[in-house]
């Protein structure tokens, strides 16, 4: 009897074989980690660019002025005091927000203007989500229909805007608006 020291060649190859199904398993635990871990960056990074948005709003709203030139469910227009003026500025600028609806998400730009002296707009495109609306309460809490400066009716003390992200969760916030005058 003949003492053989090895592995036949049908051992290598079962052992071959378990050995790629162990090493399948666990590449594939490791893509789907992977994959995991890049949507919940796209997530956070979502819910950070809907913070953000929500904050310039606020910080814009926290410098109008007194004239609110327009309002819809997807836009506002109104002056504000200009934080930084050179010599060549009023020391008002034209704020328009403008959230475009489109089949399944809206995108909302921003334009800002010089009132009085002719300079350029600059419109900046701020975020892409499912559905942005905003809306205009008067001093009752009661929600403004569109409503054009001239009109009868007197202007929005509060600017309530709601955000819907791609997974359906609304973020929302109510903006008061503190009425300077010229």
């Amino acid at each position: 009897m003949s003492q053989q020291k090895g592995f036949t060649l049908l051992e290598m190859l079962v052992a071959l074989a378990v050995a790629s199904l162990l090493l399948g398993a666990v590449a594939g635990i490791g893509v789907r980690i992977t994959g995991n871990i890049q949507k919940g960056r796209e997530d956070v990074q979502e819910i950070q660019s809907i913070y953000a948005t929500l904050d310039m709003l606020e910080k814009d709203l926290s410098t109008y002025h007194h004239d609110f030139k327009g309002l819809s469910p997807w836009g506002f227009h109104f002056i504000k005091l200009e934080e930084d003026m050179g010599a060549d500025r009023s020391g008002y600028q034209t704020v328009a927000y403008e959230a475009t609806p489109l089949a399944k998400q809206a995108h909302l730009h921003r334009t800002v203007g010089d009132e009085l002296v002719d300079v350029e707009n600059h419109k900046a495109h701020i975020m892409t989500a499912s559905k942005i609306t905003f809306s205009y309460l008067n001093d009752r809490q009661q929600k403004l229909p569109a409503w054009t400066s001239g009109s009868s009716q007197k202007g929005p003390l509060a600017v309530a805007v709601e955000i819907t992200d791609k997974k359906g969760n609304s973020w929302q916030r109510l903006i008061p608006l503190m009425v300077r005058t010229p």
